[in-house]
């Protein structure tokens, strides 16, 4: 398991698998409402329109960002070469997806088509600090958090600039990172031994606690608000 986040006002589940692919589950009934067969899938995002964008990592047909649409999941409705996909983040306000590579943050412009058919056109591109990227999430309207090998990064859309997140900016090798601002809550999981992550860290106002991975199974965390 890569990452696992709960979209469409916390009733869906979707989940990515480096050796499995991507998964949409209803939260109440379980049911399997998407799956596509993608190795080396690292993360995704639900798009307006019934679309599900997903970020791929040394997949056999390449490092790639890929588009499809939930009622169609044999169907690609669009790829784009991405060196070491690992991070996606639809902003809603901004109504742009985000896209995560190794040395590079790009956004795109969702283009809705007839017969649920979609297109992704690339925006803008900019050169992360340091490379290797690791993670992507939201923490406002109009800021992200990107983490790399070596710094953890908070990124204006607005001004298309990098700045240090401060709790994290040289602690190396963070494999995730969520930060809630409204409720002054961190959660981040970072290289133990090798790549492997062994708990997961928790900040929440002046609080800190850790929770041993093997007691929750987890690779990557990413949470909602509503979340404990």
């Amino acid at each position: 398991l890569d990452e696992c986040k709960s979209v469409d006002k916390d009733s869906k589940l979707l989940l990515t698998s480096s050796g499995g692919g991507a998964l949409l589950l209803n939260k109440a009934t379980k049911e399997c409402l998407f799956y596509a067969d993608v190795p080396m899938a690292h993360s995704a995002e639900l798009l307006p329109g019934h679309k599900i964008a997903i970020a791929l990592s040394t997949h056999p047909r390449g490092n790639s960002l890929e588009l499809y649409d939930i009622r169609h999941p044999e169907r690609r409705l669009f790829r784009d070469s991405l060196y070491s996909g690992h991070g996606v983040v639809w902003m809603a306000k901004e109504e742009r997806l985000y896209a995560l590579g190794h040395d590079e943050l790009r956004s795109y412009k969702l283009e809705l088509l007839p017969n649920d058919s979609a297109t992704l056109h690339l925006d803008r591109t900019w050169t992360l600090p340091t490379p290797n990227g690791h993670e992507l999430s939201q923490t406002d309207t109009h800021e992200l958090l990107v983490s790399t090998y070596e710094h953890v990064y908070l990124f204006n859309t607005r001004k298309g600039t990098f700045s240090p997140f401060s709790p994290l900016a040289n602690t190396k090798d963070v494999k995730s990172a969520n930060f809630d601002k409204k409720a002054n809550r961190l959660i981040y999981t970072k290289a133990e031994t090798s790549w492997w992550t062994n708990r997961v860290y928790i900040h929440h106002k002046n609080e800190q606690s850790t929770i041993p991975v093997d007691s929750i199974h987890v690779y990557k965390v990413r949470t909602t608000r509503s979340a404990k």
